[in-house]
């Protein structure tokens, strides 16, 4: 039978408390309460009680809950009474409750027909202390029949704390370029004390976290700077900064939503040339020889001055152009895509080495240094270093040893090989030459004479000579840096050291000792150790390295337990 709704007036008498209010409300899940009742002539159905509260709560501060109820009767002829009573009980007792709330009603005679009540009642309640709270909504009815009262009940969770507060959200520079680092700052505080649980930018959508400026995130401060730096891709950037401090999450903009970012355009990148060749390799004194190179910008900047052949070291005053032909990448004027240049000529007769550079009026691009070509019909001499290689390190003091072969289509009795420094100067002749070097950034040159046949060829390596005293002999320490820990929590002290560093490879006898607020607790040869922390306070963990019974390195760790 198809029931229709109706409006129902029912006698109500409350039991008086502040701040309750009554409205209309829309029923939700339910049970029967009295199927069948008074000779099956009518049932009752109590909804599950629908809440609405606040998200979080100060500590003492009131809120409201608003707790909304229906109640269905289907249709008979008899008059009906009930009693509800509405209850708010808190679990965790950080929330002060109302005393529950009682009506008592009844629905007069009326003819068939479906009945609904329904309404809202909003108490009051106070934040009595920090911390979640679980709070349960009960509605009780009595259908004043033999099954007894029926309750429905629903659940919710609410937070009393005070949420951190960010402030002063900004970033520096307002414009640059890619190569460009920009920084984040946002001003954190909390009325709590609370350290945050997590402070992130998020940047473009993106979340990126937030380091304190003073280094130390174990204490807070009023107005406590929180940053971090970074270089950003070309275009227009958005953000906003969020913090928790373990309860609530606050934003700046407090109202939500990104703020302009810095605008950021593409830095110059410097141009690339590839693919060095020459063709043929080989000839004689009449063969004519194409040289080339692969040009290519991705900012689309053509080479300022043109593309630049050294042959043999000295840069060739002739002007190479783009190669000719049918359309290709390599002749469309894109150098995004590259261009290929081109340069055609005649040599002297001998061993011959090349390479490219060029400019886009920012950045220098050079090419590899490629052998070739040969140009027989005289003898010819190309030398070459075979030790030391190119960009190799040595520590000073030590004697070097330096030697060189060379390619030639005559026999050379008289070669004789001479050494020298950018930094240090004449080294000495011979092949090999044994000699120590002073320290820097040398480039070292060997240069082959055959005075007899007055040939010449030369050619050098970059090595670096460095002071062991300036090499970090320490690669890697765990912990980084000083921490923050709780009262029992184990540590892991490790380090990794630089076993190629001359004090280790030179020491005869390399002992460790770890020492634990000044006690020695650990000898030997172990990088590493482990303890707990039961005592709260600062404590100091020290990391030894004898070489020889000389100190070669001390390490102090810091670690504050609370």
């Amino acid at each position: 039978m198809e029931l229709t709704t109706v409006i129902l007036s029912f006698l109500l008498i409350a039991v008086p408390i502040s701040a309750i209010t009554l409205k209309e409300g829309i029923p939700t899940r339910s049970i029967d309460v009295c199927d069948g009742c008074h000779g099956g002539k009518y049932d009752l159905v109590l909804s599950d009680p629908v809440l609405t509260f606040p998200s979080f709560l100060h500590v003492g501060e009131a809120g409201q809950v608003t707790i909304s109820i229906s109640i269905t009767a289907d249709g008979n002829s008899d008059y009906y009474l009930f009693d509800l009573s509405v209850a708010l009980v808190s679990l965790n007792s950080r929330i002060s409750t109302p005393s529950p709330v009682t009506f008592s009603g009844q629905r007069p005679s009326a003819s068939g027909g479906s009945y609904v009540w329904s309404r809202e009642i909003i108490l009051d309640i106070d934040a009595v202390s920090r911390g979640t709270d679980t709070l349960r909504a009960d509605a009780t009815i009595d259908p004043h029949h033999e099954v007894g009262p029926r309750t429905r009940s629903s659940t919710f969770s609410l937070t009393v704390n005070d949420p951190p507060s960010l402030s002063s959200g900004t970033h520096s520079p307002g414009t640059g370029d890619t190569s460009t680092s920009f920084t984040f700052t946002v001003d954190y505080s909390d009325k709590n004390g609370d350290l945050p649980s997590f402070i992130h930018l998020i940047l473009d959508g993106a979340s990126y976290p937030l380091s304190a400026s003073d280094g130390a995130a174990d204490t807070i401060v009023p107005g406590e700077t929180y940053g971090t730096s970074m270089a950003l891709p070309a275009g227009n950037h958005s953000y906003h900064f969020e913090a928790s401090d373990g309860m609530n999450t606050t934003m700046c903009p407090e109202e939500g939503g990104d703020v302009q970012g810095p605008v950021v355009t593409q830095a110059n990148r410097p141009p690339v040339l590839s693919e060095p060749m020459v063709d043929p390799s080989t000839g004689n004194c009449s063969t004519s020889f194409t040289f080339s190179v692969t040009y290519t910008d991705e900012d689309d900047d053509p080479p300022i001055g043109g593309i630049r052949l050294l042959l043999n070291g000295t840069v060739v005053e002739r002007q190479m152009t783009v190669i000719t032909g049918p359309p290709s990448p390599l002749n469309d004027g894109v150098f995004i895509n590259g261009e290929r240049y081109h340069l055609t000529m005649s040599l002297p007769c001998g061993a011959h080495r090349f390479e490219f550079n060029a400019t886009d009026g920012s950045g220098w691009a050079a090419s590899e240094r490629v052998d070739g070509p040969i140009v027989s019909e005289i003898p010819f001499l190309l030398v070459s270093i075979e030790q030391p290689e190119e960009g190799e390190i040595f520590y000073s003091g030590s004697v070097l040893t330096f030697s060189a072969s060379y390619i030639s289509n005559v026999d050379l009795p008289d070669a004789v090989f001479s050494w020298s420094s950018s930094i240090s100067g004449e080294l000495g002749e011979g092949n090999p030459l044994l000699t120590a070097i002073s320290p820097g950034e040398h480039l070292l040159t060997v240069a082959v004479r055959s005075t007899s046949l007055g040939l010449l060829s030369r050619d050098f390596v970059n090595i670096t000579v460095q002071d062991p005293g300036k090499i970090p002999l320490m690669l890697e320490m765990d912990p980084a840096s000083d921490i923050t820990i709780r009262e029992g929590e184990t540590v892991h002290f490790s380090v990794v050291l630089d076993m190629d560093h001359p004090f280790i490879v030179e020491a005869e006898d390399l002992s460790m000792r770890f020492l634990l607020d000044g006690m020695e607790v650990h000898e030997g040869n172990e990088w590493n150790y482990s303890t707990s922390f039961e005592d709260q306070g600062l404590h100091g963990v020290e990391f030894l390295v004898y070489g020889d019974l000389d100190l070669i390195l001390h390490k102090i760790w810091n670690i504050t337990v609370t």
